[in-house]
């Protein structure tokens, strides 16, 4: 079965997560933000370690879940007494562009916002798509103006921290500043696991790697979170690359496809 040549990929990637070195980073991520966890690469803590941080295990939700409209709390660490603004989003519409100048942290509480920049060839590249729950721009509490585009994948609603209250609140509370660094870390094992994934340099492999470590509980559906374009862009491939993978792996009795999900038909693992 061809999917089983991606297993030396996927072993590699969750052994490269499951170093003393990682371990500690485990902890910061039982403080990220709920119900946005967009890899399977990145590990799931252990009960015990939570539970020392006074984390409840269930705090890691699927992203497909959490597109679902969220009623959810926004993440712990925000301090309740900011005045968030609140703005509402069409699939396609734009948050912000590179270089705007910047107003704050948001904080997506339904649908999809997808963070890319254009290369010098003129193609995307997906760096990042924030679920609900999920917070985007960070680093624009530190900068004038925004590094990336902004863009509404599905209908969204977000929520803006402005700049200078957030920091204002960061430098006098150091819970809340913990738990910022919690979601730096936990962003920081997602893009160590997406650059493991685009190192892979077959396309059909990493899209099997992809497909096995994104599969849902039943251990074979994976949830398409936006367009194949999207998709293609955030395996680092054409879509024509994509599309081609995906019709062969088709073809050959591996998966099916629907409108909004892949189905492994034969175990990953």
């Amino acid at each position: 079965m061809m999917i089983r040549k991606g297993r030396h990929y996927i072993g590699a990637a969750r052994a490269a997560f499951e170093t003393r070195e990682l371990q500690t980073e485990r902890w910061f991520i039982a403080k990220c933000a709920p119900g946005c966890q967009r890899s399977r690469l990145v590990p799931q803590p252990d009960a015990d370690a939570l539970k020392n941080f006074g984390v409840a295990s269930d705090c890691f939700g699927d992203c497909e879940d959490s597109l679902k409209p969220s009623t959810a709390a926004p993440a712990e660490w925000l301090p309740p007494n900011i005045e968030a603004r609140q703005h509402s989003l069409a699939r396609g519409e734009i948050l912000f562009r590179k270089d705007d100048p910047t107003a704050g942290l948001y904080q997506v509480k339904q649908g999809q916002v997808r963070l890319s920049r254009v290369d010098h060839t003129g193609r995307e590249v997906v760096l990042h798509a924030a679920c609900a729950g999920g917070l985007i721009a960070e680093a624009s509490l530190f900068a004038q103006v925004y590094q990336c585009d902004a863009v509404a994948m599905t209908d969204a609603t977000v929520r803006l921290y402005p700049k200078d209250a957030l920091l204002a609140e960061l430098r006098q509370n150091p819970e809340a500043l913990a738990g910022f660094a919690a979601g730096l870390a936990h962003e920081l094992m997602a893009l160590r696991a997406r650059l493991e994934l685009r190192n892979i340099r077959s396309a059909r492999e990493r899209v099997e790697t992809y497909l096995a470590l994104n599969t849902g509980a039943d251990g074979r559906t994976i949830a398409l979170r936006g367009t194949a374009k999207a998709l293609a862009a955030e395996l680092g491939l054409t879509h024509e690359a994509l599309y081609r993978t995906l019709s062969t792996l088709q073809a050959e009795g591996i998966i099916a496809r629907t409108k909004d999900a892949i189905i492994l038909k034969m175990p990953s693992v």
